[in-house]
């Protein structure tokens, strides 16, 4: 078979750009970014993707040993540095029994109204990455108080207790 597709056989219409293999048409798609006008993805015009725009990576981790059977414990980051935003980048919760998440923020150790719920089976690990450090941000504040962030963790097994344990993943700007 040859290479590419006449769409609208008889009537004209437009050739679809395709590679044959011998088995099926394959699509051939050009990318391309842009609001208003769109660039074409090629070498000289890569993606606009910034992997290194991280200005000051933090981490904490925080842990309860032995979170009794349907029992809940807040979980909290370090404090977030003098004169910053803190801008979450991802969590890691771990334990034995599965777990309920519930992500808050802090201020001045004033938590917020829950932001996210996740949920972990039992001896896995959930790492959720954010779609953006724009979604969960805690400003700095002088006031007497931790800054920073909150998992409020549930054991949802019914006779087994557990140790807990998050890591925090944050950019400070």
């Amino acid at each position: 078979m040859a290479d590419n597709l006449q769409l609208n056989v008889g009537t004209g219409g437009g050739v679809l750009k395709t590679q044959d293999d011998g088995t099926a048409h394959w699509q051939q798609v050009v990318a391309a970014f842009g609001e208003t006008s769109l660039t074409t993805v090629e070498k000289s015009a890569p993606l606009p993707v910034d992997a290194t725009s991280i200005t000051a990576a933090k981490t904490s981790l925080a842990t309860s040993a032995a979170l009794a059977a349907t029992s809940s414990v807040d979980l909290d980051s370090s404090q977030i540095s003098v004169g910053t935003t803190g801008k979450l980048i991802a969590l890691m919760v771990t334990s034995s029994v599965p777990l309920k998440i519930v992500l808050k923020t802090l201020l001045n150790a004033a938590e917020s109204a829950d932001k996210a719920v996740f949920f972990a089976a039992a001896a896995n690990n959930l790492l959720f990455i954010m779609p953006s450090k724009e979604f969960f941000t805690q400003v700095y504040d002088a006031g007497a108080g931790l800054d920073g962030f909150r998992v409020t963790i549930t054991n949802l097994d019914g006779s087994a207790a557990s140790d807990v344990y998050c890591t925090f993943f944050w950019d400070e700007v």
